[in-house]
Formats: C-alpha cells, structure tokens, sequence
C-alpha cells in the first residue's frame, strides 16, 4: 500500500505503539553491571590443567567460582604474573607462591591486566 492509508480498526494504533515501544528502546540503553574492579575470590597460581604440548595454562588466575580451571574460564594465562597492585607482603606471597607452583585464594579484582589485591584468603583446596 504505498501512498494509501491503512483504514482497518486498530492498524494506526499497533503502529503508534510499535513506533513508541521503538523510541522508547531506543533512548534508553541497556548497560551491562559495572563488576570490573569489585573484589571477587580468586585462585592464582597452579591451575591443574595439564597438557602433553606446549604452551599450556598450567599456571593462571581463575574465579573460584569457575574451579576446576578450564582454559576458558583463565583470566590470565602466562609464565609471568601479571602486574600487582596491593600492600607489598600480600604482593611478594603471591610472587613466591607463583615462583613455587602453588595456589593462593585471594580477594581481589583483574582489571585491565593488573590484579588488584583486597586480602589474601589462604592456599588453594
């Protein structure tokens, strides 16, 4: 129907209210939960993955949440550890358990490649 008007009852009014709901999805939109930088659980070290080739995320920090490790659910996978910000003891237990092959359970946050030390909540289970 081009150029013509659509005269059946309720035509003009569905299309009134499509063009609303439209305009109203439109202007207001949606905004993913702001969770960067909130302290979560984390393990960080020994990931309990093993591979029989190399590179292999046998080392990364993970939620606790997403324990057992899956390569997927690695926040950050690498020989190094990210950089850390956080009081100097919470740091340098964390760097010698990474050195060591162990796991520590923390409460903190990865944000934009540096992981964020609250506290530390002890070895992994």
């Amino acid at each position: 129907m081009v150029g013509k008007i659509d005269k059946r009852p309720g035509v003009l009014q569905v299309r009134i209210a499509l063009a609303a709901m439209v305009l109203t999805l439109a202007g207001a939109p949606v905004q993913a939960e702001d969770v960067a930088g909130r302290p979560e659980r984390l393990h960080v070290g020994s990931t309990n993955i093993y591979c029989v080739q190399a590179p292999c995320p046998w080392r990364g920090i993970t939620r606790a949440d997403d324990m057992p490790a899956s390569p997927a659910s690695l926040l950050w996978s690498e020989e190094v550890l990210p950089p850390m910000e956080g009081d100097p003891e919470s740091v340098d237990r964390i760097m010698r358990a990474w050195n060591e092959g162990e796991c520590l359970v923390l409460d903190g946050a990865f944000v934009d490649g540096v992981l964020v030390v609250e506290s530390l909540a002890g070895t992994c289970p």
